[in-house]
């Protein structure tokens, strides 16, 4: 009897400490300890990443990479997307005297929906598709990050030509933190970090703070 009175009470206490640990993690989520930048449960939390690996260029279809027309083309990359049709943007990089960028927008069997850009290479930027205002046809959003801060470019085609815009995008970090930071597609706004981007006339303006919802 003895014995089992002692068993009892480790039993009774382990149950103890077993619910205090589970009430002050319960209460350390409530406090606000997990991460402030996560959205809510209702919402798919990475719909479209940018941070997701880009395709490999040798994954495009040879009908689309040889509208580069270049005969030793370095970072080709192939990003699927619905432009004024359904195509790709493809990307590569090719060297003269200097280190230049050539892009096109194309269609699976190799139709050109937007002419060869050719310019020298600024930042070597990672490439993803989303329709940022909600038109119905892709942008094509570049991003790169460096300490503090992200460069974004915004291209969107207008009639026969492509609109670029290019931003500097501060994140909120303390002096010399150089963490990279979160950037994410949900719905039709750009998310870096905490801070909510929506596109208007080209350009991302700051629309609130995932800390506010």
């Amino acid at each position: 009897m003895v014995c089992l009175a002692e068993r009892q009470v480790r039993s009774t206490s382990v149950l103890t400490v077993g619910a205090a640990f589970a009430l002050t993690l319960v209460a350390s989520l409530r406090t606000g300890n997990a991460p402030a930048a996560l959205p809510p449960a209702s919402v798919d939390p990475m719909p479209h990443e940018a941070a997701l690996p880009q395709t490999s260029g040798d994954d495009c279809p040879a009908t689309v990479r040889a509208q580069l027309h270049l005969a030793s083309p370095k970072n080709v990359v192939c990003v699927a997307g619905n432009f004024t049709a359904p195509g790709y943007f493809v990307h590569a990089t090719y060297e003269t005297t200097e280190t230049w960028e050539r892009f096109a927008i194309v269609t699976r069997d190799g139709r050109m929906l937007l002419p060869l850009t050719d310019r020298p290479l600024l930042r070597p930027m990672s490439f993803f598709a989303a329709d940022l205002d909600g038109d119905g046809r892709d942008e094509i959003v570049g991003s790169l990050q460096g300490c503090g801060e992200v460069w974004i470019d915004i291209m969107a085609i207008r009639g026969d030509t492509l609109a670029v815009t290019s931003q500097s995008i501060p994140l909120e970090r303390a002096p010399y933190d150089c963490a990279l930071g979160r950037i994410a597609f949900i719905g039709h706004d750009l998310w870096i970090d905490d801070a909510i981007y929506r596109l208007d006339r080209g350009w991302l303006v700051f629309a609130g703070s995932t800390r506010d919802r």
